[in-house]
């Protein structure tokens, strides 16, 4: 059940980055996307590092 702690803790993250960045200008959409899609890649990671067999290649 911990094996999935973090994964859990990142899905709040990436829920509550809009209440993080909701202060942002407009003109700063970029750097709002970037965050979400840095922030689900790296969740896509964690899951990777969970479900690999081999864990030297990741």
């Amino acid at each position: 059940m911990n094996d999935f702690l973090i994964v859990k803790n990142m899905k709040n993250f990436i829920m509550s980055l809009d209440n993080i960045v909701v202060n942002y200008p407009r003109k700063e959409n970029v750097i709002k996307d970037r965050l979400f899609n840095d922030s689900l890649d790296i969740l896509y990671l964690i899951y990777k590092a969970n479900y690999s067999k081999d864990r030297k290649n990741i």
